[in-house]
């Protein structure tokens, strides 16, 4: 999973300097770094309606001090933009979460080195270009709001988003995020998708619950933005080109029939000019193409009809 925040240049004096310095191979000047803050995640819940809990940014915090920032989740060494220095929880004055509860947020302190080739990105990030970022990480539990339930190990039934009461207590269900053990990387990403620090789905590699149906991954895709691992991807690649000769397949089959459909009942149509048109439908235009061939009697297609003026109208030949 992954939230986003909100970035901000910093002054680097010697304590932060001291900081950096602990991840570099020799001692880094100020002027050959580039400092800023950003917030990575807090307790609020977001769009996908689960929430970090304040024991879970805690954690995070921890997990998060040396870590590499990247660009959309991408896991390539040479995506490696920036790394954490220093993270701190906060609890934001006379501000809530939507629980009504105090709002608390998780803060990390990052650097890029100062480089020709980080010349644009840091511009960007002065411009308020690179502002969203979002976090990788994987946590114990997945606890329902509701019943209490842990999802991660159980099915409980209850739907996140949908509304329940339950002990004369009514609430709208999510999932409380606890127990982080991994924190694996954070992205300068495009659109947020949490409210206040953005959340989308990163699948976990080399763990049991994460090695998914391709069915699952499908099922994922449409729940927000998610990160496959490289045999995810390739499971999911080969699925996606097997479905795609299936169709191909479908296709030329219904061409075929509708063709032959066509002739039949409108033997005065070019089949030339009919095949350009069909091979311009899509598979659904097809199917319904098919339908009315399929079902009009052959009489009323190739009948002669009477026009207003006694006249007639000659067969529609395409």
């Amino acid at each position: 999973m992954i939230k986003k925040g909100v970035l901000g240049a910093l002054s680097v004096d010697s304590e932060k300097m001291a900081l950096i310095n602990k991840f570099t191979k020799r001692e880094l000047e100020p002027d050959e770094v580039y400092a800023f803050s950003v917030v990575l995640c807090d307790n609020d819940i977001d769009r996908d309606f689960e929430r970090f809990t304040n024991d879970a940014l805690d954690k995070l915090a921890e997990l998060y001090i040396g870590k590499t920032g990247i660009f959309d989740h991408s896991m390539k060494a040479e995506n490696q933009v920036a790394r954490i220095f220093s993270t701190r929880v906060e609890r934001v004055e006379n501000q809530k979460n939507a629980l009504g509860e105090p709002y608390v947020r998780l803060i990390a302190e990052a650097y890029i080195p100062r480089t020709p080739k980080n010349g644009e990105l840091i511009l960007s990030l002065d411009a308020g270009i690179h502002k969203e970022v979002s976090v990788g990480c994987a946590v114990g539990k997945r606890i329902c709001s509701v019943c209490g339930t842990d999802t991660a190990k159980e099915f409980c039934g209850h739907k996140k988003g949908k509304v329940y009461t339950e002990d004369r207590k009514t609430q709208q269900c999510h999932i409380l995020l606890e127990e982080p053990y991994d924190a694996y990387e954070w992205s300068f990403v495009a659109v947020p998708a949490q409210r206040r620090a953005g959340v989308v789905k990163a699948f976990k590699e080399n763990q049991k619950e994460e090695i998914m149906e391709t069915e699952k991954i499908i099922k994922s895709l449409g729940e927000g933005e998610i990160t496959l691992s490289e045999n995810q991807a390739k499971a999911l690649k080969t699925e996606i080109e097997a479905l795609q000769k299936i169709a191909s397949a479908h296709n030329k089959a219904l061409r075929k029939s509708c063709m032959e459909s066509i002739m039949l009942q409108l033997p005065e149509s070019r089949e030339d000019n009919v095949s350009e048109l069909l091979s311009s439908l899509s598979t659904e235009q097809l199917t319904q193409v098919h339908k009315l061939f399929a079902t009009v009697p052959e009489s009323v297609q190739t009948a002669s009809v009477k026009g207003k003026k006694g006249g007639t109208l000659e067969p529609f030949v395409i």
